[in-house]
Formats: C-alpha cells, sequence, structure tokens
C-alpha cells in the first residue's frame, strides 16, 4: 500500500506541480521503507519456502532483525551536518556572530543557497530571499520568490552602481554578502528557470568587471575568508569615488 501510494502521489505531484508539490518527497520518504521491509520480509519467506526445516518462527525472528538492523545503525546518530537544524557551525561560529551583531531590522541578501539558509537560524536576521523560500506554496509567493532572485542576480553581477541600489530602494536590503569564489571562473548554479538567466547577466558584466568588487573596496563592513558583506547605504557611483579620490 505505501508503494502504491508513493507511485500515486509521485505521479500526481509531477502532473499538475506545483499544486501536489516536491514530487521527489514522494520516493526519499517511501523508498527506504520500503527497502527495509521488503529485504527482511523477503529473506524471510526465502527461508521459510526453500528450507521446509526452519520454522515459521525462526523465519519471523529473522526478519524483525533485519528489519531493525538499520534502527540500531542509526541510534544516537544526528543525521546529516550540511542539511537543517543539525549543520556543525563550529567552524562560522565568529562569521556567524558577526552577522547578529548587525541591527535587529537588518535585511541581508545573499547567493540564495548555501551560508544564507544558516542565517535566520543562526543569526537571527532575516535574508531576502534563500533556497528554503522557494516552496511553491501558490502563484504570486511564487512569482515574488522569483522577483526577488532575479533582483538578487541582476545585483550580483552589475557592472553599475543601479542594480545595487534598487536592491537597496526597492526591497529594503542593507547588506549585501557577496563570496568572492562566485567571481573567478564560471558563474554559480542555482535551478531553473535562474540558471539560464545568471549565465547571461554575467557575461553582459564581465567585460565591465564587477560592481560589488568595487563596492567591497569601500563598503565593506565584514570579511571573512571568501565572503565579503557590503553596506548597502555606501553605494555611490564609481565616478565620484575618483573625484573623491583625486582631492
Amino acid at each position: 500500500m505505501l508503494g502504491v501510494a508513493a507511485f500515486i502521489g509521485h505521479t500526481i505531484a509531477i502532473a499538475i506541480a506545483p499544486l501536489f508539490y516536491l514530487p521527489w518527497r514522494y520516493v526519499v520518504f517511501s523508498v527506504p521503507i520500503l527497502t527495509t521491509v521488503m529485504v527482511a520480509t523477503g529473506a524471510a519467506g526465502y527461508l521459510t519456502v526453500l528450507r521446509s526445516r526452519v520454522r515459521r518462527g525462526y523465519a519471523l525472528s529473522f526478519a524483525i532483525a533485519l528489519a531493525a538492523a538499520p534502527l540500531f545503525v542509526c541510534i544516537g546518530g544526528r543525521g546529516s551536518r550540511g542539511a537543517g537544524l543539525n549543520i556543525d557551525l563550529r567552524r562560522s561560529k565568529g562569521f556567524y556572530a558577526e552577522l547578529a551583531a548587525l541591527p535587529k531590522d537588518a535585511m541581508i541578501a545573499a547567493w540564495p543557497s548555501g551560508v544564507v539558509d544558516n542565517i535566520p537560524y543562526a543569526a537571527h536576521r532575516q535574508v531576502l530571499v534563500n533556497f528554503e523560500c522557494h516552496q511553491a506554496f501558490h502563484v504570486k509567493y511564487a512569482l515574488e520568490m522569483r522577483r526577488r532572485t532575479e533582483a538578487l542576480i541582476a545585483a550580483y553581477f552589475a557592472n553599475s552602481p543601479g542594480p545595487l541600489e534598487a536592491l537597496r530602494d526597492k526591497y529594503r536590503v542593507t547588506h549585501l554578502l557577496i563570496d568572492l569564489e562566485h567571481f573567478q571562473g564560471k558563474p554559480p548554479q542555482y535551478f531553473k528557470p535562474f540558471d539560464e538567466l545568471i549565465k547571461r547577466v554575467a557575461a553582459q558584466h564581465e567585460g565591465g568587471g564587477y560592481e560589488v568588487l568595487r563596492q567591497a573596496e569601500h563598503g565593506i563592513r565584514m570579511r571573512d575568508g571568501h565572503h565579503v558583506l557590503i553596506e548597502l547605504d555606501h553605494v555611490s557611483s564609481p565616478y565620484l569615488h575618483r573625484q573623491a579620490g583625486s582631492l
């Protein structure tokens, strides 16, 4: 029954997405259970059918032992340290502490996957968008997340202050967290439909340089390894910077 239900749920989710959203969850939640039960009962049935001397009670005990084995292996485990609330942040403790020191009304924008997923939990500060926000619950919500992500991508790879100022003025973003590794080699990926937009925007701005790297030279609030936090209140025209430098 579980296998049938998982198959039906997965099929419907693909057909009418996003109303029956996230088809993969019908697989990842059911397959481990089905595999454990089928292996255990299959092995017990093999013993019962092919070895007539084996009593049914022994076969049942064997099945229970096989089914319980994965449970005992997992007892005391904390799950993945790269997802959910079990992420090990001890090496990044100082990084999130500095973010937590920002004003409580601070709005942080960052590449929408990676460290930004931890900021609301570890630093207790709001973010413009992150991977967890991309749950397609309804059309207006999904479109709003798309608008925010498109504005972030435009600002992230901009070659002029305009998109950064739009991020600040329209979306009330106070700080932009950039990853310097994103500007070396190929641009980072996200998922459809944003991957094509990322390639297009990054290619358009490569020739003129990246504005966030110029802004990081004077508006930097914090640097931790390859992460740089820029205060968008300090964003201004490169022309003004040259004028000020010549005084």
